[in-house]
This record gives structure tokens, C-alpha cells and sequence, in this order.
């Protein structure tokens, strides 16, 4: 019995170090996703992100970090929705960010351990510019080696925007968590 549970703890630890792989390929391998998405005429964009958001993203921790306290009294049907809500926008802002020039390659300039995964600084430098900074926060697996539980684009997070438009939303609704989504899935910023 215990010969067996050393087999399954041994094949685990392995699987989790093959998940897991450096942050240059992961951020290598993300911007060939957006190479391809770009290669791609505009109209087959927003497919071709909303697979990149699901191979990127853990979107039920975007979704719950962007429901905030009120999360855990969401309905179950909320919360699917606010999940789908959120993989709407979320490609949605990769279709934006595939329609700009493209920059040059990401060059990481600070990688810190963090509860569950890492924080992941990258710049893409333009030419006589400093260009733009990502901080990833990420935990390892999924189907670039990391997956994603938020992003900030110079200095502003995904899921903070996607909070205060939620908030934003639900005071226009007077509480009403269904009219405050929807308003959300229809919302796009540029």
C-alpha cells in the first residue's frame, strides 16, 4: 500500500515539474499566440482569442476577483454568467491588443515568488520608448506552462477594471447582480 502511494506522489511530483516551465517560454509562447492571433485577418480574431483567454487564463479566479466579497453570495447562475461575462471582455481586450503594431519581444525584468506561483515583470520595448509593462500574476500548469489569475497593462489590472466596472454597474442596477453582468459582458474599453 505504501509502495503505492509513493508511485502516485512520485508520478505527480513529476507531471507538476513537466507542467511547470521557465518564464521566458512561457512568455515566449505566449507572444507566438499573438503572432499567430495577428497572422490571423481581422475577423478571425476574436476566435483565435477567445482559445488564447482559455489556454491563459484561470477565468473563474478573474471572475471571482472581479465578483470581490460579493462572490460568495452570488447565485450559482451568477457566477456562470459572471464567468462567461469576464472570457467575453477578456478577448475582447486580446482582439484590441492584436490590432495594434506589434512591439518587440518581451524582455523579463523581474520574476518574484509569491503564495501558489509568481509574479512575472515583462517589458516590450518600442523603438525610442520604454514601451509597455506587464505584471503577471501566475500559477504553474495549464497549457503554456503558467496560467494567469490576473494581469496589469502599466499599472492597471485586469481584474480592478473589471471590479470597478462591475461596481460601477451594479450602482446603475441598484444591487442587481443579473443587469449589472450583463452590462458588463456588453461593456468593451479602448
Amino acid at each position: 500500500m505504501r509502495s503505492g502511494n509513493l508511485a502516485f506522489l512520485i508520478a505527480f511530483l513529476a507531471t507538476a515539474a513537466f507542467a511547470a516551465v521557465s518564464p521566458e517560454t512561457f512568455v515566449e509562447r505566449v507572444q507566438a499566440r499573438f503572432d499567430q492571433i495577428r497572422a490571423v485577418g481581422a475577423g478571425g480574431r476574436e476566435p483565435a482569442c477567445r482559445s488564447l483567454v482559455a489556454d491563459l487564463f484561470d477565468v473563474r479566479a478573474v471572475a471571482e476577483g472581479t465578483g470581490g466579497p460579493g462572490w460568495k453570495a452570488f447565485a450559482a447562475s451568477a457566477k456562470t454568467a459572471l464567468e462567461a461575462a469576464v472570457r467575453h471582455r477578456l478577448a475582447s481586450e486580446c482582439v484590441d491588443v492584436a490590432d495594434r503594431p506589434t512591439t518587440g519581444p518581451g524582455v523579463i525584468r523581474r520574476v518574484r515568488e509569491i503564495e501558489g506561483g509568481i509574479k512575472l515583470t515583462v517589458q516590450f520595448p518600442k523603438d525610442g520608448d520604454t514601451g509597455t509593462v506587464f505584471v503577471w500574476t501566475l500559477r504553474p500548469g495549464g497549457a503554456l506552462g503558467f496560467t494567469a489569475r490576473d494581469l496589469s497593462v502599466d499599472g492597471r489590472g485586469v481584474v480592478a477594471m473589471l471590479r470597478a466596472d462591475l461596481d460601477a454597474a451594479l450602482a446603475v442596477h441598484d444591487g442587481n447582480v443579473a443587469a449589472a453582468i450583463a452590462d458588463l459582458a456588453r461593456s468593451r474599453r479602448k
